[in-house]
């Protein structure tokens, strides 16, 4: 399965966020769209569909600004 996925990103159809986690950019005049930044923390704050915490907006903020 992980080759299947890298052939789909060599082939330009999908795109890695990180190691095992892949996503479909959206295409628009102005070039590809990554995901939601919040989306993507999401993953990172559920354990078995419950919520175990969230990101203030002002973390989210200095986290991606410094990056």
């Amino acid at each position: 399965m992980i080759k299947a996925l890298n052939r789909m990103v060599e082939a330009g159809k999908i795109s890695k966020l990180s190691k095992e986690k892949y996503y479909k950019p959206e295409k628009t005049p102005f070039g590809l769209i990554q995901p939601d930044q919040e989306q993507v923390g999401k993953d990172l704050l559920e354990i078995n569909g419950k919520i175990m915490g969230y990101f203030l907006r002002a973390v989210l903020y200095t986290i991606y600004t410094i990056i």
